[in-house]
């Protein structure tokens, strides 16, 4: 696949922007479920614990997709991975589905920082997927894939 050198360049850099935002809410996460007392509150009730466990779950499904995904650009973007493979099989994000689904993030009651964590995550999720389609389109448009 070719692609003019200042689209290359252009492309290059978004992935690495997007790969530093995404490697930084990695590490607020983890520090997040390790370390804030909100977190770990024992006074909620199983359900109310559930909610909190789930949206973890949900922060996690989205991060380790979009990091998942971005690793890959990063290799066929280095010479790693052949592009001719990457034109038959060119990876999905993984989970779109239950990652872009955000209704019910908003109208639990749970922590402010998960809160953030939860909304931050969604709208990083959102920017992968736009550049995935982005990337599917042109390939598609190629008559690529």
């Amino acid at each position: 696949m070719y692609r003019p050198r200042y689209l290359a360049e252009t492309f290059s850099a978004v992935i690495d922007k997007t790969f530093e935002d995404t490697l930084d809410l990695l590490v607020e996460a983890r520090n997040y479920a390790a370390f804030s007392p909100s977190a770990r509150d024992g006074r909620r009730t199983p359900m109310e614990g559930l909610a909190v466990a789930g949206s973890h779950l949900r922060v996690t499904s989205r991060l380790a997709g979009v990091m998942a995904w971005l690793l890959y650009q990063k290799a066929v973007g280095a010479g790693e991975i052949d592009e001719a493979e990457t034109l038959r099989t060119l990876p999905r994000l993984d989970g779109v589905d239950p990652c872009l689904d955000d209704r019910n993030d908003r109208h639990l009651d749970l922590p402010a920082g998960l809160h953030d964590l939860l909304a931050r995550s969604h709208r990083l999720y959102l920017r992968v997927a736009r550049l995935d389609a982005m990337l599917r389109e042109a390939h598609a448009g190629r008559g690529e894939g």
